[in-house]
């Protein structure tokens, strides 16, 4: 259950997102810098298993992770005998992230997933944006990894998948339209369109709802990451790290 939305100006790349999380999950710990890679990084940090589901780095790479519901979406399909392949033990989506959060550009992330083990993970879909590159979404399935450009908003709902990822694309439309400002992102994420609960932006369910809004700001000089526990509609306070660019 997550948002994502960006736009590009000029060299400069705004994006946001809203993490939407069952509330038995603990609280996120927020943004701080590690080291991937000799590449300084900024990620809040999810208490319950040590992983992240956003990541901003110097050379301006950014990550986020959504959750993906396979079997609620149109057409999907199992692979043709692969219903009785046992399970593997299911390792952190989360800390996929912060295993490629040292990554220099976008274009490198597909590579890195191809290597990777991905039948440890459950579904995912994985955004990698910078400001230079067209932003990709890896889509992993259980058992195929797919790759494609990416169009905002992202989005992603363990309730009633299709209805949700359409409700929030008319609301972009309505809300935004062709040409996002940092602002309209911003009211968008904080948005009870079409009424406050399950289909709206900012989510409100009885088992979960948005638990926190992330913006990230990347211009040459300067990556910024302004982390906001609780629901956006409510949030004011902001936890805010930076780094200073890295140019490739």
């Amino acid at each position: 259950m997550c948002t994502v939305t960006w736009v590009r100006q000029s060299d400069d790349l705004v994006l946001l997102m809203n993490r939407d999380e069952l509330w038995s999950r603990g609280p996120a710990e927020p943004p701080r810098t590690l080291n991937r890679d000799g590449i300084p990084v900024i990620a809040p940090i999810d208490s319950d298993a040590g992983g992240t589901w956003i990541s901003a780095n110097a050379a301006g790479l950014v990550l986020c992770l959504l959750n993906r519901y396979p079997d609620a979406e149109p057409g999907w399909r199992r692979p043709d005998g692969d219903e009785a392949q046992p399970t593997p033990a299911r390792q952190s989506r989360g800390r996929l992230v912060l295993q490629l959060a040292g990554g220099r550009s976008c274009e490198g992330i597909a590579d890195e997933l191809v290597r990777a083990d991905l039948l440890r993970y459950a579904p995912f879909t994985l955004l990698a944006i910078d400001p230079l590159c067209d932003p990709l979404v890896h889509a992993w399935d259980g058992y195929r990894l797919q790759v494609d450009r990416a169009h905002a908003p992202v989005v992603s709902s363990s309730f009633d998948s299709a209805a949700v990822l359409a409700a929030r694309r008319d609301t972009y439309q309505r809300m935004i339209g062709p040409g996002p400002t940092p602002a309209q992102l911003r009211a968008y994420h904080q948005s009870h369109d079409p009424e406050r609960g399950p289909y709206s932006v900012c989510v409100h369910r009885e088992d979960g709802g948005s638990r926190s809004l992330t913006e990230i700001r990347v211009n040459t000089d300067e990556v910024a990451m302004r982390y906001s526990a609780g629901p956006p509609c409510e949030s004011a306070a902001m936890a805010v790290a930076t780094l200073n660019r890295y140019h490739r």
